[in-house]
């Protein structure tokens, strides 16, 4: 049995591509059978037959189950995975497996199999070509290695995230579909002042719409528009139009000062997630 939990071989090994995130997501191999364990929410995206559990259950409880079903026999576990996954696999074959380390059996299985696979493979080459122009463009003697590389994958994680985003510039209406969410940008640009920081809030004539935003600081010395997310948590579609009164900003006053230096500073319009730096 092989239980692959990393994204890039799930997909590989059976052409479904996830969009799990955070949450844990396994794909057993046994002889010729697939199993998938996957999110309640994933559950209509795979083939054949999958273990699913909510949020708030143990996904190794379900993985469990699933390797139950595989039957005994030597267990080879995929290692390059997230230290969360790996922790799910510990507690689900915990007692009832032995397993060992399968990259090297992985590699030798894996080749490119489609013409649309080397397209994706040149795209990521240029990806990251792009991303080392623009980080040496900005080296400096001195500056850490530790530092250049975390600007290059910060650089990736940038390009990553605006593929997920279509910018609108210009529209006549803004519309939220059910459970779903947009970033919208205030009209105004804000200077904060070094000891002031604003606490943003939705307007509660559209939060008894169903519109929520999560908690959102604006720091102390930040300038720029501010990027404001906003989830339609109800069943309906909801249209909202440029020009909209959608937010209160509260203003507290900090004792001592402070100034915002983070990437977002100076931002103008709609601005997408620039990467967590070595936060995940």
């Amino acid at each position: 049995m092989l239980i692959l939990t990393s994204p890039v071989n799930i997909r590989y090994f059976s052409d479904v591509e996830l969009e799990t995130y955070e949450r844990f997501a396994a794909l057993l191999i046994c002889g010729s059978r697939r199993v998938f364990v996957v999110p309640k929410l994933e559950e209509g995206r795979v083939p054949g037959p999958a273990y699913v559990y909510s949020d708030g259950e143990d996904p190794a409880e379900a993985l469990r189950r699933a390797a139950q079903e595989c039957g005994g026999g030597e267990v080879e576990v995929d290692g390059r995975t997230t230290l969360r996954a790996w922790e799910v696999v510990r507690r689900a074959l915990g007692g009832i497996s032995t397993y060992k380390i399968a990259d090297e059996y992985i590699d030798g299985l894996r080749a490119v199999k489609r013409s649309d696979e080397v397209e994706r493979i040149a795209k990521a080459a240029q990806a990251i070509r792009e991303a080392i122009a623009e980080a040496y463009a900005e080296l400096s003697p001195g500056v850490p290695e530790r530092k250049a590389a975390a600007d290059i994958y910060l650089r990736l994680a940038e390009g990553e995230a605006r593929r997920h985003f279509r910018i609108v510039k210009e529209a006549d209406e803004i519309a939220v579909p059910p459970r779903n969410f947009v970033l919208l940008t205030t009209e105004e640009y804000v200077k904060m002042p070094n000891d002031v920081v604003g606490l943003a809030n939705l307007r509660s004539t559209l939060a008894r719409y169903g519109l929520v935003i999560p908690p959102t600081v604006v720091d102390a010395g930040f300038e720029g528009n501010i990027t404001i997310e906003v989830v339609n948590e109800s069943p309906n579609t909801i249209v909202l139009r440029p020009g909209l009164r959608f937010l209160h900003l509260i203003l507290v006053r900090a004792e001592g000062a402070a100034k915002y230096l983070g990437t977002y500073l100076g931002q103008r319009g709609v601005t997408p997630p620039k990467g967590l730096k070595a936060e995940c």
